[in-house]
């Protein structure tokens, strides 16, 4: 538990800049810790470059506090000014072997939303979450993710670069004990995301 808490005020303390670079161009980096009431923490880093107004490529990298990680990237497309597209391939580490993403992301003035898609060695995993702004700062909707399960999600913009989030999520989760199969499970999620 010492070791998830020293990881997200590491995250923190190197991404504190944020907060003052309001006016700046953005880099095309976002960066999320994630804690959760059960399971790993998490980290996320994705970065994305602009080649065209409607082609580009991106890169992720997930690490967990159970010592998973994966690292891809790939091509996207934006077929129009609020939808963006893209396929990426990569590694992971448990078990090592390759692995494919496919990612959307819906942007308007109100609402956005965003998934990613996983396969690989170590199987098939989602997350997908859909939130509307009901005003400057507050965002309210929801999320589902895989082995975690489906509830409501809120968001409040602290800056322009600097957001939080909590989710509470129910579902079918697999089973810690010796047993096979799953259990449902509520989890909490709390999450700090700087984008640059």
């Amino acid at each position: 538990m010492k070791s998830k808490w020293f990881l997200l005020g590491m995250l923190l303390f190197i991404a504190f800049p944020a907060f003052g670079a309001e006016e700046e161009k953005e880099l095309g980096l976002w960066v999320e810790a994630r804690e959760a009431s059960r399971g790993p923490s998490e980290v996320i880093g994705w970065y994305e470059r602009e080649l065209s107004p409607s082609v580009g490529w991106f890169a992720s990298a997930v690490a967990l506090s159970d010592r998973y990680r994966n690292i891809y990237a790939g091509p996207y497309w934006k077929p129009t000014d609020w939808l963006q597209l893209g396929v990426g391939v990569g590694r992971e580490n448990q078990p090592p072997s390759s692995m494919r993403s496919a990612f959307f992301s819906v942007e308007t003035d109100r609402f956005h939303s965003f998934g990613v898609f996983e396969s690989g060695g170590s199987g098939r995993w989602y997350r997908v979450h859909a939130v509307y702004d009901i005003g400057d700062r507050f965002s309210i909707g929801g999320m589902t993710e895989r082995d975690i399960g489906i509830g409501p999600r809120v968001e409040y913009a602290l800056t322009k670069n600097v957001s939080i989030w909590a989710a509470a999520l129910r579902g079918s989760v697999p089973r810690l004990d010796e047993e096979e199969g799953t259990e449902k499970k509520s989890t909490v999620l709390f999450a700090v995301n700087f984008s640059f």
